[in-house]
């Protein structure tokens, strides 16, 4: 029986380079290497000499107009039309404590707003912060519609 010799399928590997495709490669890869010099070269040349008009140029084609882009906040709608989700802006009102007393004109001027504007009577306030001096931030009310904020001019 003839014993057969198994060929490696990484044999062409370890062939060796000829010599003369050696110095066709390195020619091209000099002739790669000498093109982007010269590209450098020819940039560096055009911006040092002629820079300043491109700069100009490029300058004035640019625009410096902005548009607003109209949005509506609204409904999430299905396709009959049906209304599924509403958006509608709310305001959780919270009041910190600590900061309300850190100095004392902050304190008379916060009671009148709330009051003013979101219908939270003095006594509420006066109460929180006799209940905890301490204490941090205390939520007044949540999920305030801003369609019943009460205007703050006259």
């Amino acid at each position: 029986m003839a014993v057969t010799k198994r060929r490696n399928r990484f044999d062409f590997l370890t062939k060796k380079f000829p010599k003369r495709m050696q110095e066709k490669l390195v020619m091209v890869f000099m002739a790669v290497v000498l093109a982007f010099v010269a590209l450098i070269g020819k940039i560096t040349y055009i911006n040092a000499s002629k820079g300043s008009g491109y700069t100009k140029i490029v300058l004035e084609q640019q625009q410096y107009d902005s548009r607003a882009i109209p949005y509506k906040r609204g409904d999430i709608v299905d396709c009959n039309g049906t209304r599924i989700a509403t958006s509608e802006r709310v305001y959780n009102v919270i009041l910190d404590v600590y900061v309300m007393l850190s100095e004392e004109e902050y304190a008379k001027p916060t009671m009148e707003v709330l009051e003013s504007l979101f219908g939270i009577p003095k006594e509420t306030v006066q109460g929180i912060i006799e209940d905890g001096r301490t204490a941090g931030m205390r939520s007044l009310q949540k999920r305030f519609p801003m369609k019943r904020r009460r205007s703050s001019r006259p």
